[in-house]
């Protein structure tokens, strides 16, 4: 990755595609109302798995700052799509180097952070004896 903020962009909208359209939203939500969840018909897959989270016993505030990575990475995408820098990307792209230095640091962070976080995550639900989508 170089110091390009189309660059930058292209791959905050590949992560996006692999993380959390990777999530499977038809087995959140079966999950979610397994563990006694009352998932709503319009939660799309980071609320089902934060609802996921709350019903194997995280803080609710725990499971929003664990989800927290993942929303950026999806706002971020809502804000680059397609390349449209308009004020509200600019503005978050100033904020990406004023905080990083640069869009690569950024983009390491945000897959260091998105990494934590789902180890949290799969050792919450291997604790609770569900797999995490890997075949349970």
């Amino acid at each position: 990755m170089t110091a390009s903020k189309d660059e930058w962009a292209n791959e905050i909208m590949a992560l996006d595609k692999l993380v959390i359209e990777g999530l499977d939203q038809k087995w959140l939500k079966a999950k979610a109302i397994a563990l006694g969840g009352k998932p709503d018909d319009r939660m799309r897959q980071l609320k089902l798995m934060q609802c996921c989270l709350v019903q194997l016993g995280f803080e609710e505030d725990h499971a929003h700052e664990l989800m927290r990575p993942f929303h950026e990475i999806h706002n971020l995408r809502t804000l680059v799509k397609g390349h449209r820098w308009g004020s509200d990307a600019s503005n978050e792209s100033n904020r990406v180097l004023k905080e990083f230095g640069t869009f690569k640091k950024h983009f390491m962070s945000l897959c260091q952070r998105c990494d934590e976080s789902l180890e949290i995550i799969v050792a919450g639900f291997d604790e609770h004896g569900s797999d995490g989508g890997r075949g349970n």
